[in-house]
């Protein structure tokens, strides 16, 4: 099976962002009082597997649903991203998995 640029791209910017959030999520745990970002950035992680095991089959079922999800962990993040690295890096990523999926929804595979 030959995958399109935009769906390779899509399956790339899941695995980033979930490497991402899964840091995220546990400096954000040891740092206390953050319980939503926590929250999002485990979500967003397990969603960006879903998705991008679905792409890499051929499917887009998980799809409104990662953008969806990564476009709130982003919001939550960004809030805690100019005294945070890691909230920074990990808003930019998300925002990048978000558009990269919408890239590859149109695509085939």
């Amino acid at each position: 099976m030959t995958m399109t640029k935009e769906v390779l791209d899509c399956i790339d910017s899941c695995t980033g962002c979930m490497k991402l959030c899964a840091e995220c999520a546990e400096h954000c745990e040891q740092m206390g009082g953050m319980d939503e970002c926590v929250r999002l950035c485990r979500l967003c992680h397990d969603e960006c597997d879903r998705h991008a095991k679905a792409v890499h089959e051929g499917r887009h079922d998980h799809l409104e649903t990662c953008v969806s999800i990564c476009e709130a962990c982003a919001t939550e993040c960004e809030k805690g991203a100019n005294h945070m690295d890691i909230c920074r890096r990990c808003a930019e990523a998300c925002r990048r998995c978000a558009e990269a999926c919408r890239k590859a929804k149109g695509t085939s595979i």
